[in-house]
This record gives C-alpha cells, structure tokens and sequence, in this order.
C-alpha cells in the first residue's frame, strides 16, 4: 500500500497524574487541541474531499496525477485561501501557508 507519513500528532495535555515524554516521538502536547482539530478538519481533509470529487468527474483516478492539474490546484488553493483559512483561529507553531502545501 502506497501512503504518505503521518507527520503530526497533537495531544491535549490534561493528563491527571503525570505523563510519559510524549515529546519524544514527535508529539505536540498543548493545552488546548481545537485549533489544530479545526485547521485539520477544514484544510487537510476539506481539500481531500474538493480534490476527489472533482478528479473523479475529470475522470482522474490517482490523486497525484490530479494534483498535477492546474484547474484542481488552483481551485484548492483558492478554497484554502478564501474560504477556510478566514474562519480559522491562529495555531500556535504552524505556518498555515507550509501546511497548505
């Protein structure tokens, strides 16, 4: 199976009596986890859905083959932009331009 690494875990740290070094691995422990739920659930899967369902109708069959198409590219960008970034909350330690990309 071809996949791409999974490359951020966010944890909220309400630990009740201590926790392991989480760090270590990679993880953000933050206080509050709604903003990167948000900017997850509206850029990263969000876009998936646009990028599927209109590849599909182009008749595209691979994501990267569709991505490479510069309508779908646009049109993701643009959504991104205009609609979903405005109604996100700053998160903490993100470039929202590189997670875009």
């Amino acid at each position: 199976v071809v996949s791409e690494p999974f490359v951020q875990w966010v944890i909220e740290d309400s630990f009740v009596d201590g926790r392991p070094p989480l760090e270590k691995a990679g993880v953000q422990v933050v206080p509050d986890v709604l903003p990167y739920e948000l900017m997850k659930l509206r850029l990263l899967n969000a876009s998936h859905q646009g990028l599927c369902y209109f590849a599909h109708l182009m008749g595209y069959s691979l994501v990267h083959e569709a991505c490479q198409n510069q309508l779908i590219a646009k049109f993701l960008m643009r959504y991104m932009d205009e609609e979903a970034t405005p109604t996100l909350q700053p998160v903490q330690g993100v470039d929202l331009g590189a997670y875009k990309k």
